[in-house]
Parts: C-alpha cells; structure tokens; sequence
C-alpha cells in the first residue's frame, strides 16, 4: 500500500464521529429489540488497489438512514436526533474533512441492517488529513 499520511486530528474526528453515531443508532433500536444482532457496530478498513483508495466503513445494527434524507444528512444543521442529543454539524464536518483531502464519504445500507457510512481516501497521493 502506498504511504497515506494520516495525523490523528482529521481522520480521528472523522473516525470518532462515525462510530458515536454508530453506537447511537444501533443501540437505541437495541432497546427496542433484543434480536440476534441488536446494539451490533462494526468498523473495518481496507486497501483497494484497483482503485488506489484506503476504504474506511462503519456499521451498525440501527434503524438505518431513510431514503429520503439520505441526500440532506451531509447538510450543515440537519440532524434525525431530538434537539437535545444533536446539532447536525458532526456529518456536514466529516465531509468537509475528507472532501478537502480528494476523498468521498457517503452512506448506504449496512450488511448488519442499519447503515454504513463509507470513507474512501485516494492513498497513493500521501494525502494528510
């Protein structure tokens, strides 16, 4: 793999903020349900050399993302959380992050049944977040 230059504060928050989210998601529906793989996240990073992309995917066993806010979850100051439990910034900034760094962040169906949230970062470029 090539080198990929990664000083903790970027990627960390980017990392940090997935798997709160994560961890919210899957656990409150595992409250409401105690099936097999309730309250479940799952982070797993990989190369893809095809591509040249270090690939960064969090999981979770929650409710998922509906369909119809998938295209404004990145936005500033929307959030699916009670006001009290979120500003809606968390997304919108851990776009920014890898955005500014060549790389893409978005959200799709979890093999768990909630939603995965998938960081892909170009590598070969050395990039720095």
């Amino acid at each position: 793999m090539p080198p990929l230059v990664v000083p903790a504060q970027g990627l960390s928050r980017v990392i940090i903020n997935l798997v709160t989210n994560a961890c919210y998601e899957a656990f409150k529906t595992a409250e409401k349900s105690n099936g097999p793989n309730s309250g479940q996240v799952s982070l797993d990073a990989t190369y893809n050399s095809e591509k040249g992309l270090l690939v960064i995917r969090v999981e979770d066993t929650g409710g998922g993302v509906k369909p119809e806010v998938r295209d404004q979850i990145f936005e500033p100051f929307f959030t699916t959380k009670p006001t009290s439990e979120g500003t809606g910034l968390g997304l919108s900034i851990c776009r920014g992050i890898i955005e500014s760094n060549q790389g893409r962040l978005y959200v799709e169906d979890a093999e768990l049944g909630g939603a995965a949230f998938v960081v892909e970062i170009p590598a070969e470029t050395g990039v720095s977040i």
